[in-house]
This record gives C-alpha cells, sequence and structure tokens, in this order.
C-alpha cells in the first residue's frame, strides 16, 4: 500500500480514469454475471489520451471468450486458450488499442461484480 500514499506522477499521470460506453458497460456487467459458480473474463481494447497529469483510458470493443475458447474455467481460476489471446493481442495491435484483462473472483459462489 505503499504507492497509495506516494504522491509522485506515474507515466500515467496521477489519475487514470477508465470509461465505457453505456451499451458497452451493460454488456460487461452481463457478461460477468453470467454464472456466478465460475470466474468469468474477457477482455478490453482501449484507446487513451493524456493530460498534463491524469490518463483516460477509453473502452472501444470488448471480446468475450466462449466455452471453447478458454483453457480453463474453474471458481478459483480462468485461462483463455492461446488461440484466442492471439486472436486478441492481434486485433489489438492492428487497430493501435491497449487490452485490459477483466475477470472476476467468485467467493463462495458469488461474483465480485457490483450490483446497481
Amino acid at each position: 500500500m505503499e504507492r497509495l500514499n506516494d504522491t509522485t506522477s506515474s507515466t500515467l499521470g496521477r489519475t487514470v480514469a477508465l470509461r465505457f460506453g453505456q451499451l458497452t458497460f451493460q454488456a460487461l456487467k452481463e457478461h460477468l454475471r453470467n454464472d456466478q459458480s465460475e470466474e468469468q473474463f474477457g477482455f478490453a481494447l482501449f484507446s487513451y489520451a493524456k493530460a498534463a497529469d491524469s490518463t483516460v483510458l477509453q473502452v472501444r470493443n470488448l471480446m468475450f471468450p466462449s466455452s471453447d475458447d478458454l483453457e480453463e474455467q474453474t471458481g478459483g481460476s480462468v485461462a483463455p486458450a492461446k488461440q484466442f489471446q492471439s486472436f486478441v493481442y492481434l486485433t489489438a495491435q492492428q487497430a493501435g488499442l491497449g487490452i485490459l484483462d477483466i475477470h472476476t473472483h467468485p467467493f463462495r459462489g458469488h461474483s465480485a461484480v457490483q450490483r446497481h
């Protein structure tokens, strides 16, 4: 927790904001709540904009794996298949986008996704 109290700016600046369009965020929440007994997983592809001392990451696309795209999926772990991961990496590289790995931690059969 040292970094939490450190006021030194990183290469991204002092603040980083992650932004989703409303429909994109709704799709992410639905996917992550799909089966709360197993970890759920997806990639978010993003562009970014830097200001003086902050960075905004704007999610442009979500890529959710099918069951065939996963090497493993249990209540304690989830791992994409290499072919799916390579496809996502190539897609992001060709579009000049960054990649976020988003996944849940079910904890006793309940997803850690916020309910609003």
